[in-house]
């Protein structure tokens, strides 16, 4: 790696200079490289945004050290007038990269195990011709969205096309929401849904007609048209998503034999040490705290805060269903806590210390405190954690 810089006093100041660069280029701040150059600098590089990009590429990890091999070789300039000193340094750096390296190949692993299994169900779908409708259930942030459209690519692999239907567009607006116990508005169940509407227009789909599915918005709590209309040919599969999908209750009116079932679930297998294991729901928790931000406007606080009648909606609507799926489908990663401790922290951080949710925020951001922070570039634009991370090549 060779440098150039131009200082008016000493060495000490190229060396600032240099320890400024490297800041900047692990944070990826081009803003504040671009400040450590001479308007001569930008003139003689030609273009030098996008060699600042081709410098974030190339310098991958953490920095961990540097030396000096070879100068620094000092040169006296003439600039507007005045004496300038160049400092032409040669360094050797050391950086985390081999950690990196082996956590892409972790990620493509990962996926690839992920990918294989909704392949696997495609196929075995695709094997039964009765099949005319796939429900796709899980608990909060187990990734059913993804999980869909995932298996929808797959099944048009096979020469099925996909009717996708999500539950979440079903809501009743939030003043029409049952209450839990607490008097709180219990979204969890299955009666938050419009059952009319959705049976309406699953029989008018089987029957061959044109639909417009409703919209809900999370922000504003109200339901409204789409604009999105959606019609079955012959062939086709409806594919349903969404906490409810396992209810028989849900699709009572549909015969057992042309319905097929996946499960979706986040299950963590990973232990902290021989005694502490990372319980399953952290891992949905910490998913949901990203999307309610990104796409609710809730704060980590409102969710933590809600967690607990989610569990309790969970063990009374969803788990008592979990064993009629026809199929399993795992979507935790083993990776994702290292990929998405970066955007959860700060959220977390965001918690006050005088509410009651600062402890569970405490408790998780200790938990994160054990994992190494990995970069979400590498991330496939497929990726199920994408629904939660953003920058998904599918529209949610």
């Amino acid at each position: 790696m060779r440098k150039m810089f131009f200082a008016r006093n000493n060495n000490q100041i190229a060396n600032e200079q240099l320890e400024a660069l490297l800041e900047a280029i692990q944070s990826k701040n081009a803003q504040a490289v671009k400040e450590l150059f001479s308007d001569n600098a930008w003139a003689e590089s030609g273009n030098m945004e996008k060699s600042i990009l081709v410098l974030f590429d190339y310098f991958q990890g953490e920095l961990v050290s540097y030396k000096s091999w070879a100068g620094p070789s000092v040169h006296a300039t003439k600039n507007h007038g005045e004496y300038w000193k160049s400092y032409d340094c040669t360094y050797d750096f050391e950086t985390t990269q081999d950690k990196y390296r082996h956590a892409t190949e972790i990620i493509n692993v990962s996926e690839a195990l992920q990918e294989k299994k909704i392949a696997h169900i495609a196929e075995e779908i695709a094997s039964r011709p009765e099949v005319k409708m796939v429900l796709i259930a899980g608990p909060s942030s187990s990734g059913k969205t993804t999980t869909c459209k995932r298996l929808s690519i797959q099944l048009v692999c096979n020469g099925i096309r996909p009717v996708p239907i999500s539950l979440d567009d079903y809501f009743v607006d939030r003043e029409l929401t049952p209450l839990d116990a607490n008097g709180a508005y219990d979204y969890e169940s299955l009666h938050a849904l419009n059952l009319e509407l959705l049976n309406r227009q699953l029989a008018q789909l089987f029957r061959g007609e044109e639909v417009e599915l409703p919209r809900y918005d999370f922000i504003t709590g109200k339901s409204k048209p789409s604009g999105q209309k959606m019609k079955m040919r012959e062939g086709d599969i409806l594919v349903v998503e969404g906490i409810h999908a396992l209810n028989p209750e849900l699709t009572a009116q549909i015969p057992d034999a042309l319905k097929y079932r996946v499960y979706a679930s986040a299950l963590t297998t990973i232990l902290l040490d021989e005694h502490n294991y990372i319980p399953t729901t952290d891992n949905r928790l910490l998913r949901r705290i990203i999307r309610d931000d990104k796409q609710r406007g809730c704060s980590a606080r409102d969710t933590i805060s809600r967690w607990q009648s989610v569990r309790n909606g969970e063990n009374k609507w969803i788990f008592p269903y979990q064993e009629n799926a026809d199929a399993m489908f795992n979507t935790a990663m083993i990776y994702e806590l290292a990929a998405i401790k970066t955007q959860v922290e700060p959220l977390l951080e965001r918690v006050p210390e005088n509410c009651e949710e600062y402890a569970e925020a405490y408790r998780l951001r200790k938990f994160l405190s054990y994992f190494n922070a990995i970069p979400n570039r590498q991330i496939p634009a497929t990726s199920l954690l994408r629904e939660f991370l953003g920058g998904s090549s599918f529209k949610y």
